[in-house]
């Protein structure tokens, strides 16, 4: 159940007036507010940084003389990431709209890598196997 307005008027008492801009658009429309509630809880922060982790780990087994079978393994996961990665920044720019998005340098970092996964991901979808190397 979400919060009422007041609640959580009372807890964010501190918030920037850019903060306050991000949740005043969030009442306006019930997407917006969906969004914005899912990706400020800390649980949402919780489960990609623990997704960043495990993406880490995945490519640090990405060694030069892998097996084919675990390359295909460790592929699936790089798709699996990069879409999980990419709808959380959409959920962001949901959820906090664009200015809010953007004032937040991690969230821009964010933004880059993600960009760069999905044009790996074209990349590696558009040009076949035996053109590389």
């Amino acid at each position: 159940m979400l919060p009422s307005l007041k609640e959580e008027d009372d807890a964010l008492v501190q918030e920037t007036p850019d903060e306050k801009e991000a949740r005043k658009r969030s009442y306006k429309n019930p997407l917006y507010r969906f969004f914005f509630v899912l990706t400020t809880h800390w649980t949402f922060s919780a489960f990609i940084t623990i997704m960043i982790i495990l993406n880490t780990v995945s490519l640090a087994l990405d060694t030069f003389d892998v097996s084919e079978k675990m390359e295909e393994v460790l592929g699936v996961f790089n798709y699996i990431f990069t879409w999980l990665f990419t709808a959380e920044m959409i959920f962001k720019l949901i959820g906090l709209g664009p200015k809010q998005y953007v004032k937040d340098y991690y969230n821009v970092f964010d933004c880059c890598i993600v960009i760069l996964s999905l044009i790996d991901f074209i990349l590696s979808i558009s040009i076949p196997k035996e053109n590389i190397g």
